[in-house]
């Protein structure tokens, strides 16, 4: 066992996890006022009493700081006992504020490494590494397998700098090879305007009904509409809110493709979105275990299609396998990807 260690590091508390903290105490809140008003009006014998929006607003302030104090409190001191450490041949994570809990995994179980950042660890610079095996828990219950290095600085240099490192451990591929294919998810707008209005279809006869009553009124009022047309006008808005939802959802897929793109080497595949939540991950060409093609009905009509390859990790945490979606020629790339494949674990 190697014992020099190649990276040490240390998460870094995310101030912005303070607001989220007080959007779950304001939820939070309204079960705690609901439970203490219950429990006064039990002890005064005052069912007819009634709750008001200052009640509430006393609850949130002294519950919701007492809790997000504690949990700033533990957030930070769990962070200033926990290290992370990168080996030759193995990691390791060591915690240990309240429980102390060391883990440990070799370079060679591990299947699949992940970068991703949330949309406030952006703000902070900082993102998550991790790291996938095929652990399985025996306990049956639902556990994180594998590790996460949790808020670090630097985490795209970080997860470039560990890559090399599991690539030269393992020697099943090289960091520096050449890209044998490089691809961008396509985006068509007639076949997403078909998917979007199905599922606007859905969002206006659930959420889009209760969303829109108050537009509808506001329309008749302003209008001078007859009560005898309210059906009429409550269904263009209804047609209106899917419009929105088609038109924002087209614009969110377009800018995720454009912020896409999937890489093939001859002994790996990496995958690269940068929109919104950014997520790098590699996945080793003998780690998969099938490489499917899916096409849809509208797909096979225009030669598109998804590729997914499936591998042996297993987290309960987080996405396992890999994903090409939306990409021109799909029988032809799929065809060439498998032929890598096949070459790679000696089928040809």
């Amino acid at each position: 066992m190697n014992d020099e260690v190649l990276l040490e590091l240390k998460p870094k508390f995310n101030r912005w996890e303070i607001l989220i903290l007080w959007l779950f105490a304001s939820y939070a809140s309204v079960f705690v006022y609901i439970t203490l008003f219950a429990i006064i009006a039990l002890v005064r014998r005052n069912p007819n009493a009634t709750m008001s929006c200052g009640g509430y607003f006393i609850t949130l302030c002294t519950y919701g700081s007492i809790w997000v104090t504690w949990k700033v409190f533990v957030i930070k001191r769990n962070y200033k006992a926990t290290t992370y450490r990168v080996y030759r041949d193995r990691i390791q994570f060591d915690e240990g504020f309240i429980d102390h809990k060391n883990t440990v995994i070799k370079m060679s179980d591990i299947k699949e490494v992940q970068l991703s950042q949330g949309i406030f660890q952006k703000k902070e610079k900082i993102g998550s590494i991790s790291f996938v095996t095929p652990a399985n828990n025996s306990n049956h219950r639902r556990e994180r397998t594998g590790i996460e290095f949790k808020d670090i600085e630097n985490p795209k240099i970080v997860y470039e700098m560990i890559g090399k490192i599991y690539a030269n451990q393992n020697n099943k591929f090289d960091a520096d090879s050449e890209v044998l294919l490089e691809i961008k998810p396509k985006f068509v707008p007639w076949m997403q305007n078909i998917s979007g209005w199905v599922g606007a279809l859905i969002f206006c006869f659930t959420l889009g009904i209760a969303l829109a009553v108050f537009p509808s009124a506001i329309v008749m009022r302003v209008f001078n509409i007859p009560p005898s047309m309210t059906y009429w006008v409550y269904f263009l808005v209804l047609c209106l809110l899917g419009k929105i939802w088609v038109v924002l959802r087209n614009l969110v897929i377009r800018k995720e493709y454009e912020e896409t793109l999937y890489k093939v080497y001859r002994d790996r595949i990496e995958v690269e979105n940068k929109f919104f939540i950014p997520t790098y991950y590699v996945i080793k060409m003998a780690d998969i275990k099938e490489i499917n093609l899916e096409q849809g009905f509208l797909q096979r009509k225009i030669g598109f299609g998804g590729i997914s390859f499936v591998t042996a990790a297993n987290s309960y945490a987080t996405a396992t396998g890999g994903y090409f979606k939306d990409i021109e020629n799909s029988k032809d790339v799929y065809d060439t990807i498998k032929k890598i494949y096949d070459y790679v674990n000696g089928r040809i």
